[in-house]
Formats: C-alpha cells, sequence, structure tokens
C-alpha cells in the first residue's frame, strides 16, 4: 500500500472487479479482446441508502475541551445493492440531515461508481462522502469475497499491534455527570456505575489504570491523552508510567494541540530519557492553566 501508485478504481480494474463499469463505458476497447468470463457477476446497483445515528454510553473521560458528554455519537452509513449486499460505512455525528439530499443521487447508481458521487450537482460533504465511500467498498469486497484491504492493495501487515488510549477522567458515578439532563439510560452510584475505574487525576492513578489494561488487553504500548493538567504534571505521569512498566513499553502523548511552542520544546527536552514513539505537541495553551 505504500508503494502503489495507482488509484482505487484501477485497482479494482486490475482485479476484475470492476469488469461491469468497464464494460458499459468502455465497449470500444474491447473489441477484439477475448471474451469475458461467464462467472455470475453481483449487481451492486444501490437500491438503498440509510443513514443511521447512534449514542453509546461513555464515561466522563476528560480532554483540553473539557468533561465529554454521556454518549459517544457516531452515525452508520449503510448503501444495500439489488443483491442483497449491505455495505456499512461510518461519520461522526450531525450527517443524517444530509440523508436525502444524498439519497436521490446515490440509489440507482453502482457501488462501484462510488467515485462520481461527488461530481455536481451533488453537494456531499467530506465526511459523509467517506463514509459512503467505505460503505461501497465493503459492498463490492463481499460481492467478491475480498477484504476491503485486499481492494485497495493489500494489507501492510496481518497481525496490526494497538496501543492503550489513555484518558484522564472523571469517576463513573461522579455527580456532575449524573446530573447531566442529557443521560438517558439507567446508570447510577456504586453498583449501577458505567464501569468500575474510579477517577483518574494523578498520575500515580494513570499509570495503575495502563498496568490494568496491559494486564487484561496485553497493550504494549501506551498513549496518554494530554491537555487536561499542567504540562509539568503530565510529564510526572510519563514517568509514573514508564516506572510501572520498567522502561520496557513504549509511551505517546498527544497534548491535543494546546501546548505553547515555548512548553512543547521544554517537555520535549525533559522527555528524552523516556521511550516516547510519539508526540504531537503542536497548539496553543488553553485557558485553565497557563505554562511556564
Amino acid at each position: 500500500m505504500r508503494r502503489a501508485h495507482l488509484s482505487r478504481r484501477d485497482v479494482l480494474r486490475a482485479s476484475g472487479i470492476a469488469l461491469p463499469a468497464i464494460v458499459l463505458n468502455s465497449a470500444p476497447l474491447l473489441r477484439g479482446a477475448s471474451a469475458p468470463t461467464t462467472q455470475k457477476t453481483s449487481d451492486l446497483t444501490i437500491k438503498e441508502l440509510r443513514i443511521t445515528p447512534i449514542a453509546l454510553p461513555d464515561p466522563p473521560i476528560l480532554s483540553s475541551a473539557g468533561c465529554h458528554g454521556p454518549y459517544f455519537l457516531r452515525t452508520i452509513v449503510e448503501v444495500v445493492t439489488t443483491d442483497g449486499i449491505t455495505g456499512i460505512g461510518e461519520a461522526r455525528e450531525g450527517i443524517a440531515k444530509e440523508r436525502n439530499g444524498i439519497a436521490k443521487h446515490v440509489v440507482g447508481q453502482s457501488a462501484l461508481a462510488f467515485r462520481t458521487f461527488t461530481a455536481p450537482p451533488i453537494k456531499i460533504s467530506d465526511r459523509v462522502f467517506a463514509a459512503v465511500e467505505v460503505a461501497c467498498l465493503d459492498a463490492i469486497g463481499k460481492a467478491k469475497g475480498l477484504r476491503l484491504c485486499d481492494l485497495l492493495g493489500g494489507p501492510v501487515r496481518e497481525d496490526p499491534e494497538f496501543a492503550a488510549y489513555l484518558f484522564y477522567r472523571y469517576a463513573a458515578d461522579h455527580p456532575a455527570l449524573l446530573a447531566d439532563k442529557r443521560i438517558v439510560d439507567g446508570r447510577g452510584k456504586g453498583d449501577k456505575a458505567l464501569d468500575p475505574w474510579g477517577e483518574v487525576r494523578r498520575p500515580e492513578a494513570m499509570a495503575d489504570m495502563a498496568f490494568k489494561l496491559h494486564q487484561r488487553y496485553g497493550f504494549r504500548v501506551h498513549k496518554l491523552k494530554a491537555g487536561v493538567l499542567t504540562p509539568d504534571q503530565e510529564l510526572e505521569t510519563l514517568r509514573a508510567m514508564n516506572a510501572k512498566f520498567g522502561g520496557k513499553h513504549p509511551l505517546r502523548i498527544d497534548p491535543n494541540g494546546c501546548w505553547s511552542v515555548e512548553t512543547a520544546v521544554r517537555i520535549g527536552e525533559a522527555m528524552k530519557d523516556l521511550p516516547i514513539e510519539y508526540y504531537s505537541p503542536r497548539g496553543d495553551t488553553p485557558p485553565s492553566w497557563r505554562s511556564s
């Protein structure tokens, strides 16, 4: 994938998946060529577009923007083909209002033609197109018994490693969270709390959570979502995590783009003795604290 210079359409053509589209749009080029295979071809005409907002319960995790809302909001996009294949894509919340305008242009088109879906007079945002594109590719892959990554030239690796994504947080039954009027599920205090983690707003608490996640899921790389405490406290958090793992696990830190250049350089210099694998510090200082 890293060395490929072909477009997605080129890859589909090379694999034979786009044969119906080539026959329809480039028939003169095929004159004199070998007869096409008689293998049955799936009808990838889109007969229905579904856009479904979803809300999953979320704990009170913290970022530079404050406490996350009580729900994780996303939108599921499905394209259903004439042969009954359903391709699935996903986008952030707030795209459902674009459904009717998209559907009237997409329904009746082939999933193979997804790159034409942004042509005038269609007005479709990048985030919506990305979800529809993935749904179309998913449908194409299902029709041919191929993984989506194979449609795009093959996987870079078969066994990717996942990093723990560590957020500072309040306890799941924090009074401020339970007072949120947007909550419509049955969460509460004690045994009715969303999860048992408790509050994580100190370096030692974050190190303990990272270690428990490592024990439970095997994470060997740990990314800290920073920009919540002061930069020096977050540096101490990395040091506590490093001590917990005996210096053997790579660490990542993302201050959410809210450190000043001076702070980013200072903290970067102070992290030279840590096994830092990823550092994304650019941005400005948030109003909740001022860096030195």
